[in-house]
């Protein structure tokens, strides 16, 4: 029967069969590309190749990424299908549509899920070498042997024990095909080690939950079939340059390589279009139905995947930012010079869309092909067996289907258009300045005689991501933190809502506070905050790697009015206890306790004060180590029934005048003690556990000092006092200890009225107990700086260099009020600020 491509002419068949004699004898050279221009490339395999998922991985990588030019590839994929079969079936299925390059993943099905026999696995071996006999016989340039990958160590049948036989089964079918790839002189694919290896770590990070090979332990997700399309261009000799953009800061010179064409150069701008894609990657890292978090535990994008931007001469320890696209990133002078791997970095960049669109045109050309090969072609040979005076039309319709295939694969190759893209390159040259400390005449805080102000030095670091950030550096020596209120790795997050108020957490990894990488632990938990309106992150800890988290509620609204001027939640809840994780965040116990029942016994009434409002931990050093007896202790702000100074009811002015003040007789506290302002200070401690935590009775509380100044500690809720106070003029509060300073530095933001600048000041004190001395007081940092905390993780040896976590600005505009970042660098985000502690003699 005639197919779609001329048969072979007796020279070009003798050509072939010596060519692939000399391949034989030498074998393939397994660390060189395997492709050449304008090969066709079949990937073959059972109901997991016909899923269609790596298979599109492939041909995205393929065609965009582009190892060589003009490839094409054809989906040929069966459910339910072994080796055998294929050996059975490749004859009118495959072959007739002409690919010279074939890569075959059978043995899922032929392990028939139970222990090997001898029987099992010779039926294996003798199919998987029929397979690449039959297709060298047939002509096919290049053979890769994949194995199978392996099935999902908690989701299969639900029991690890039978999941652990069929692997070790998969295992040994891995070791079948790898010996018919070396006998026979192909190349071969191990898919199985790698799926298992990224199984363990991926499920450590992420918990049991994070299945590879689906939901049903076969199939994988799509970060299963990452992991298989990894191996198969591994295999088939990808060498991941997809190009390096060089530039010169001192020239002006740059240069690309091949497949990217600089455009223009200006003023540290690149504008660049580009042929060749880097390969991009979506989705919520904590999901196994995407891709962005596995890539954490393989190496495609080092070995794959390096679309390198190497800028020379800028100072090694210059503090550098580059912009691709959307997102910012922070970089020192040296990582430049050695070189960035921009599609590690930037996740989200300039070809996402364009690349997410040209993936759905392959799946298209991947559905016809799998009805072509398996339901089409496969079936001719039905059709001249009972009707043989058939047999012109049947091969018309070949060719006819052939010539569908092709066209469907030169119109997916034709979206594959050059992106136009700007890369910026920034070089901080901000000087170090020196806060000015204003502090009002009524301050009840002595000055500090050791510590007389802050210095910024000008390096600064901006995250895109959401705020409420609260770092706790655990044992394992990574930060912990939750947020809320924005979008971080692309998981939104709100804690706004009556029955579904959200919060999230993340881990931060790394030690150079400029280029933090922070992931999600989990999705985002949901929580009641009826009778309340909003539920946010709170007081959190890591010990002895279990997680506390606590959340506190908010109302009336996020948005509230009141006579004309809008209010940012101007009232501040109780805090409804801890959720617990013995994970590092991948699965959570909720707490017993709800904002009808909080863990401390306040407020008297609904929406009345309450006084351990928005606690947080002190921050004592990695895994609590500088805690003066074991405990955790909580700071919280709060205020009292019948503020005999209460604050005032304010209005809306004219574009660019100051708010004014009106008269009010309305049942409502104007903020006094709201998310973000407060009048006293108040201090509590636990020992940590989860026994303890979210039991009342394990607490104790600051009640004043005794007559001898010694700080009095009661059980009893009812006999707290403040541990500092000044009346409309406190706050959000955290604290940290300095081990070298011996010292704990407070950060107190007053925010009043909750949606204009706000004024934030630093305290210091040898005990937690005080006394408190003021060091500096920063008017309208920010200018409207929010939730500051020093990460004890980035203070220094000598403890005067710290960095100053915060996020700004969140509502520019409201009530007419426009706001500007000071410092530089700060965002409505994670910003991260080194400091310099003055010492009293620079006073």
């Amino acid at each position: 029967m005639r197919i779609c491509y001329s048969r072979p002419t007796i020279f070009l068949l003798i050509t072939m069969v010596l060519i692939m004699a000399i391949v034989t004898m030498a074998g393939p050279a397994r660390n060189t590309v395997q492709l050449q221009q304008g090969d066709f490339v079949a990937i073959c395999g059972d109901s997991i190749t016909e899923e269609r998922i790596y298979s599109v991985y492939i041909q995205d990588y393929l065609l965009m990424c582009q190892p060589v030019g003009s490839l094409r590839t054809l989906q040929a994929g069966w459910d339910g299908e072994q080796a055998p079969h294929f050996l059975e079936r490749m004859e009118y299925g495959v072959l007739p549509l002409g690919p010279n390059v074939a890569t075959t993943c059978y043995g899922m099905n032929d392990s028939g899920y139970s222990p090997m026999t001898d029987e099992k696995g010779q039926r294996y071996r003798d199919a998987q070498r029929a397979i690449v006999r039959k297709l060298k016989e047939k002509g096919m340039r290049t053979i890769v042997l994949g194995s199978a990958g392996c099935v999902d160590s908690d989701t299969y049948m639900n029991d690890p024990a039978q999941a652990e036989i069929c692997n070790k089964t998969l295992g040994q079918m891995r070791d079948i095909a790898r010996e018919v790839a070396e006998q026979e002189n192909v190349i071969f694919a191990d898919v199985y080690s790698p799926m298992m290896d990224v199984m363990r770590k991926s499920k450590a990070m992420y918990g049991r939950s994070y299945h590879l090979a689906g939901v049903h332990g076969v199939h994988p997700g799509r970060n299963g079939h990452l992991v298989m399309a990894y191996a198969f261009l591994k295999a088939l000799g990808c060498d991941g340059n997809i190009g390096i953009i060089k530039v010169d800061m001192n020239s002006g010179k740059t240069d690309a390589t091949a497949g990217h064409k600089i455009l223009s150069a200006a003023d540290g701008v690149i504008e660049v279009e580009s042929s060749r894609y880097p390969f991009c990657f979506y989705g919520d890292p904590t999901s196994p139905k995407s891709t962005s978090g596995v890539i954490e535990f393989i190496p495609f994008n080092e070995e794959l995947n390096r679309f390198m931007l190497v800028v020379k001469n800028i100072r090694e320890d210059a503090d550098c930012k580059v912009t691709w696209g959307d997102t910012t990133r922070n970089y020192t002078g040296g990582e430049l010079a050695r070189g960035i791997n921009l599609a590690a970095d930037f996740l989200d960049n300039p070809f996402s869309d364009k690349f997410k669109k040209n993936e759905e045109i392959f799946l298209e050309q991947q559905i016809f092909e799998t009805r072509l090969t398996r339901f089409l072609l496969h079936r001719l040979p039905d059709f001249l067996m009972w009707a043989p005076e058939t047999k012109a039309d049947v091969e018309s319709l070949i060719k006819t289907l052939c010539r569908k295939d092709e066209a469907m694969a030169a119109a997916s190759s034709a979206k594959v258009t050059p992106v136009r893209h700007s890369i910026k390159i920034e070089v901080n040259t901000a000087k170090a300045f020196v806060w000015e400390s204003q502090i009002p005449a009524d301050c009840p805080f002595e000055r500090s005689k050791s510590l007389a102000g802050i210095e910024f030095t000008g390096r600064h670091g901006e995250y895109v991501c959401g705020d409420t950030w609260y770092p706790s550096w655990a044992s394992d020596g990574n930060l912990y933190s939750p947020w809320t209120d924005g979008r971080t790795e692309g998981m939104g997050c709100s804690s706004a809502g009556s029955d579904d108020a959200r919060t999230a957490h993340a881990v931060m990894i790394g030690d150079n506070p400029l280029n933090l990488k922070i992931r999600n632990t989990s999705q985002v938990k949901v929580a009641a905050a009826a009778p309340y309106v909003g539920r946010y992150p709170a007081g959190s800890l890591v010990y002895n790697g279990i997680w506390y988290y606590a959340t506190y509620c908010l109302g009336p609204t996020g948005g509230y009015n009141h006579r004309g001027f809008v209010w940012n939640w101007p009232i501040l809840g109780p805090m409804p206890g801890f959720q617990i994780s013995y994970d590092l965040g991948k699965t959570w116990t909720p707490s017993p306790l709800s904002p009808a029942e909080p863990l401390f016994p306040e407020p008297s009434k609904h929406l009345g004060p309450v006084k351990m409002g928005a606690p947080h931990f002190v921050d004592f050093g990695r895994n609590m180590e500088h805690s003066p007896d074991g405990k955790a202790y909580m700071l919280g702000m709060g205020a009292v029934e019948g503020d005999p100074m209460p604050r005032p009811c304010l209005k809306v002015g004219k574009p660019g005048e100051p708010f004014g003040t009106q008269p009010c007789t309305e049942d409502f506290a104007h903020a006094n003690l709201s998310w973000i302002s407060a009048d006293q200070i108040y201090l509590a401690r636990v020992t940590p556990s989860p026994e303890t935590i979210n039991d009342i009775k394990a607490w104790e509380f600051f009640a004043g000092h005794d007559r001898n100044a010694k700080p009095i500690w009661t059980s009893d809720f009812k006999n707290i006092k403040p541990l500092i106070e000044w009346n409309n003029n406190m706050g959000c509060v955290t604290a940290t200890y300095v081990p070298a300073l011996k010292k704990y530095l407070m950060c107190v933001t007053d925010g009043w009225p909750t949606v204009a600048k706000m004024d934030s000041y630093i305290l210091e004190a040898d005990t937690l107990t005080g006394p408190w001395r003021i060091v500096t007081y920063m008017k309208d940092f920010g200018e409207q700086g929010y939730f500051l905390n020093f990460p004890s993780k980035f203070i220094s040896s000598d403890g005067l260099r710290l960095w100053l976590c915060y996020s700004a600005n969140f509502s520019s505009g409201w009530n007419g009020m426009e706001l500007k970042f000071n410092p530089p660098g700060g965002r409505y985000g994670l910003s991260l600020h080194e400091v310099r502690l003055l010492t009293a003699e620079k006073r």
